[in-house]
């Protein structure tokens, strides 16, 4: 239990104590092995970077993802315009160390992210008509997408991410009517983005649409 050396160098190893997070799940490796079990509730850890199955885009997810420093990614323009590569419909998902790519980087490996049009990286609707509670997306990069995260009826947070590389905002976060969000930031970064945060106001509370789409500077980000 606690060792002694007689070599000063390893002395180390009889006070230091290593921690292991023990996840309750499967490890995958392929995309539709993950898509079953995202879509089944079952949590998934990846052993390896896993590209998007062509034909078989966008997953259900209701169960954590963890990506053990893996990436999930899709080809140039193979998501749909505002189509999620990963869908959150439970309460209390968690997204870690995870990258999600929504578009390949090109062959010269020069990025412009106005060439990024299509996909998202993770989306967030209100699901049978209440808000998702409790969802945390930490320490992944999600990148080369039209938006990274879409908020439309949710409690999030988001730490220690990487937002880059995006034609439009890095986040959306859709309020109207009957949907409102609340989204924490902390210790993020918005890389290349052509505004740090895009909110869209299609209708007010009081039922009037207003029309209006104004981007929220990252001073304004709360």
């Amino acid at each position: 239990r606690y060792p002694k050396y007689d070599d000063e160098s390893l002395s180390r190893y009889a006070t230091t104590s290593f921690f292991f997070y023990v996840v309750d799940g499967i490890e995958t490796s392929s995309y539709d092995e993950m898509k079953t079990a995202l879509t089944s509730g079952i949590p998934v850890a990846l052993a390896a970077s896993v590209p998007v199955t062509r034909g078989n885009e966008g997953i259900d997810v209701y169960a954590d993802i963890y990506g053990n420093g893996y990436m999930v990614h899709a080809e140039k323009d193979q998501m749909g315009s505002t189509s999620g590569m990963f869908v959150v419909k439970a309460d209390g998902v968690t997204v870690s160390n995870l990258t999600v790519r929504a578009n390949a980087v090109p062959e010269d490996g020069k990025i412009d992210a106005a060439t990024y049009q299509a996909g998202y990286c993770i989306r967030y609707f209100k699901f049978n008509g209440r808000m998702m509670r409790d969802e945390r997306i930490e320490y992944c990069v999600l990148e080369n997408a039209r938006v990274t995260l879409g908020f439309a009826g949710a409690e999030a947070t988001v730490e220690g991410c990487i937002i880059r590389n995006t034609s439009g905002g890095g986040a959306h976060i859709q309020n109207s009517a009957n949907t409102f969000n609340d989204v924490t930031f902390r210790n993020s970064v918005f890389s290349n983005c052509l505004s740090p945060s895009n909110f869209e106001y299609k209708t007010n509370y009081n039922g009037d649409d207003t029309g209006a789409t104004p981007n929220v500077a990252e001073g304004d980000i709360t």
